[in-house]
């Protein structure tokens, strides 16, 4: 995750729904899915907006303000999981903005468990799609591509742990 002093200067300027909901994504980003990585994007398509990438440098989700006080979250592993976008899809229609995008004004709003789900589940369905993808295009794994793994402990908590093929 990026240092505080970074964030607080990306935040400053927000209004506090934006600010607030921000933090929230954060929160459950770094909870349940806490081998991202997190940087401010300076790229055409997400550019300003806080990026978060699997170990291998796929791209998974993109996070950050939108005009008249809106929130975006896109979500790549909600787009590229059908059973995802089963699950979730009734729930989430009335904040999506496209295919794997919502946009919101308020965090409290959203359906906080389809979130966690869509983290927890569709990074680890992400970086194993990721992996198949090489392996089909290039015959062999590439030796630094880690994969990620998702354990369930005892307590029912998620853990996640990279995993290197």
């Amino acid at each position: 995750m990026l240092p505080k002093e970074t964030i607080k200067s990306y935040l400053k300027l927000l209004s506090a729904e934006q600010s607030g909901s921000i933090m929230a994504i954060r929160a459950l980003l770094s909870t349940n899915a806490p081998t991202l990585v997190e940087q401010v994007d300076e790229g055409k398509w997400f550019k300003g907006l806080l990026t978060y990438t699997l170990p291998s440098g796929q791209f998974a989700f993109a996070l950050g303000p939108r005009a008249s006080g809106f929130t975006t979250f896109h979500m790549m592993p909600y787009y590229g999981s059908k059973e995802l976008q089963e699950r979730h899809g009734p729930t989430l229609k009335k904040f999506l903005s496209g295919k794997s995008c919502i946009k919101f004004k308020n965090y409290t709003d959203l359906p906080e468990e389809c979130l966690v789900d869509i983290i927890t589940k569709g990074t680890t369905q992400l970086s194993t799609i990721y992996t198949q993808f090489v392996r089909k295009k290039t015959g062999k794994t590439p030796n630094n591509l880690l994969a990620i793994e998702t354990e369930k402990g005892s307590d029912e908590s998620l853990t996640q742990k990279l995993v290197k093929f």
